[in-house]
């Protein structure tokens, strides 16, 4: 499965701490047998701790994925302060940013994406102050009043945040069931040139 760069080579150094290497050996494992045959057992020999260890530092598979995903989001942002968004509209950087977002979901293939955008993962919820993509979406709307942009009547730009996360939502989740058949950058760029005209028009 294509993804960020690991945390360490898949020989590991003895100096490395135990919630790296169960870590690594979780990437290894996924990319060899998938999410469902990802045995919490297994990774626990392979990285020679005791199971019990293992709970100390994730509740479950769940949480062990969100790591996974919070550490490739760390490139995801390196990839972000490359792009220049100055010359764009405020439309033009909405689309932009989701689809270079889909472009890093995509890298991450169909069964690692149906697992983590589940509807148990805590960090699904939009409403969460630390929502990471909704920080970025309110900070581009933002800027764009302070230069003179006008919100539409009665919404305010988190309420706007939350409607664009919602849709990318939507877009992932239709990816997920019909097992990537379509190109997620080029399907988002695509609904958010018409979605963005009603919800901020010019």
């Amino acid at each position: 499965m294509p993804g960020p760069t690991k945390v360490a080579p898949a020989k590991y150094a003895n100096e490395l701490s135990e919630k790296d290497r169960i870590f690594n050996v979780a990437v290894k494992f996924l990319e060899k047998v998938g999410y469902e045959k990802l045995s919490i057992r297994k990774i626990c020999v392979e990285a020679d701790i005791s199971v019990g260890k293992f709970y100390t530092y994730f509740k479950n598979k769940q949480e062990l994925l969100s790591h996974f995903y919070n550490i490739a989001l760390k490139d995801f942002d390196q990839k972000l302060k490359s792009e220049d968004f100055s010359n764009l509209s405020l439309h033009e950087k909405i689309t932009e940013f989701y689809g270079i977002y889909m472009e890093f979901t995509q890298s991450f293939g169909v069964e690692f994406v149906m697992h983590y955008f589940d509807s148990q993962n805590e960090e699904m919820d939009i409403h969460s102050n630390n929502n990471h993509i909704m920080m970025v979406i309110d900070q581009f709307i933002t800027e764009a009043i302070q230069k003179g942009y006008i919100l539409p009547e009665g919404r305010s730009v988190h309420e706007i945040s939350i409607d664009l996360c919602m849709i990318v939502k939507g877009i992932i989740f239709t990816w997920v069931a019909e097992r990537g058949r379509f190109d997620l950058p080029t399907v988002t760029r695509d609904m958010y040139k018409r979605a963005l005209v009603g919800i901020l028009p010019a």
